[in-house]
């Protein structure tokens, strides 16, 4: 078989560069497979570690003082001030910022509901 550039070339020479194009192929998409699968596993364990913060807020803030929450609020309300700041030149995605701003008022809720125990 003569192949480019009047080269003569094995006869399995395209089966073998085609088998390479499918393999790189196959790699390539278990690469991504894995890839995704990891990253999902990842924000599962994320969003696990943000629920136990959440829940263990809500039962630090049980056992304070109506003084003491309001302390706390105006401090969180000065530091989320100042990552809105930093967020000014560069806003987050809209998904995001609906997100943070979600985050924000379920904790000052949470800072200004009453005591339970």
């Amino acid at each position: 078989m003569v192949g480019m550039a009047g080269r003569s070339e094995p006869q399995g020479f395209y089966t073998v560069l085609i088998m390479q194009k499918d393999s790189s192929f196959t790699s390539t998409y278990e690469a991504h497979t894995n890839l995704a699968a990891v990253q999902s596993n990842a924000l599962l364990e994320y969003g696990a570690r943000l629920i136990v913060i959440r829940e263990l807020c809500h039962a630090m803030l049980a056992h304070m003082s109506v003084s003491s929450r309001a302390n706390m609020e105006r401090t969180f309300r000065e530091r989320i001030e100042r990552v809105m700041e930093l967020t000014d030149d560069k806003a987050f995605p809209p998904a995001a910022q609906t997100a943070f701003l979600g985050e924000i008022n379920y904790f000052l809720g949470a800072l200004n509901s009453e005591a339970t125990t």
